[in-house]
């Protein structure tokens, strides 16, 4: 099994360029907006995670705040 966690942003994602973004930090989320039938949904981010290493998960989080903090978008 896994777990998941729905983050609320301040701001819309640029899906295009967070793509890059990801990329670049070696992390994957999901836009709100391809869950939700709303268009609150595209200020949110959802992550799914299942992990034995909670250094693995801190890495990851820590990936995902460089990201968003560097985004521009």
């Amino acid at each position: 099994g896994g777990f998941f966690m729905w983050v609320q942003l301040q701001r819309e994602l640029d899906k295009e360029a967070m793509f890059d973004l990801m990329m670049k930090f070696k992390v994957l989320f999901l836009p709100g907006e391809f869950t939700f039938p709303s268009e609150k949904a595209s200020f949110s981010l959802r992550i799914s995670y299942n992990v034995e290493d909670l250094t693995i998960l801190h890495e990851g989080i820590k990936r995902l705040g460089l990201l968003l903090r560097s985004s521009t978008v």
